[in-house]
């Protein structure tokens, strides 16, 4: 007789985790199809990046500016009030640049800006935490027509085109799950922890998406104002 054949529901191991995803996101990409009726460019997870990317750098840079700002204003009122004046009299002093006038003159319509550069730290609302957070802020309404960062025709460059919140009479938005967002988001490079354990007991690619999805239920519960 010969050896017994093991049961067909035994999974075999993952020789690596390299492997795992390859899987993974070819499933994302047969998945991607269907839900948006388009392939996947990756051209968008690129956009994706470097969007991110670039609102952390604004964002660093706004904070610096609010710290400039804080330090001005407080020199502003410092000298006012050692010398009995106000911003008017301050404005009024010989010698005053047309830079300088501008500022003040500023300071005096923005009165409740001022009150909160002195108090308050810069806080920008809506920058998404990580991959994640962007493909909710982009992804979670859209008009499948015009997907962020993909072009409408493959041979083109691909362009921006988001659609946030439903409008307008010939509207087309899809309001993707939490498994919907799972999918993009994985093929924009998001990936859930995985250890050597499940590579040996084959975990399976369903279970790799569904970490996924649970994720973005957690990070959509608590992301930021949209912008």
């Amino acid at each position: 007789m010969g050896k017994p054949r093991p049961p067909s529901n035994v999974k075999k191991p993952w020789p690596d985790e390299a492997a795992l995803e390859k899987a993974v996101l070819a499933k994302c990409e047969t998945e991607f199809e269907k839900i948006f009726g388009r392939p996947w460019d990756p051209a968008c997870k690129k956009g994706l990046h470097d969007d991110h990317k670039r609102l952390f750098v604004q964002d660093q840079e706004a904070r610096k500016l609010w710290e400039d700002l804080r330090r001005i204003v407080g020199k502003i009122e410092g000298f006012a009030k050692r010398w009995g004046l106000s911003p008017a009299d301050v404005m009024a002093l010989p010698g005053n640049t047309p830079r300088g006038v501008s500022l003040v003159m500023w300071l005096e319509e923005h009165g409740s800006h001022v009150g909160r550069a002195k108090d308050d730290a810069y806080e920008m609302p809506g920058i998404p935490e990580g991959v994640r957070g962007m493909v909710i802020q982009l992804w979670e309404r859209v008009d499948p027509r015009f997907l962020p960062y993909q072009s409408t025709k493959p041979e083109q460059a691909s362009t921006v085109g988001v659609t946030l919140f439903p409008g307008g009479p010939d509207d087309q938005t899809l309001e993707l799950s939490d498994r919907e967002l799972a999918v993009v988001s994985l093929l924009c490079g998001s990936w859930p922890k995985i250890n050597q354990v499940d590579l040996d007991a084959g975990i399976s690619v369903a279970i790799v998406i569904d970490r996924e999805r649970k994720h973005i239920e957690n990070a959509r519960k608590h992301r930021p104002a949209r912008l």
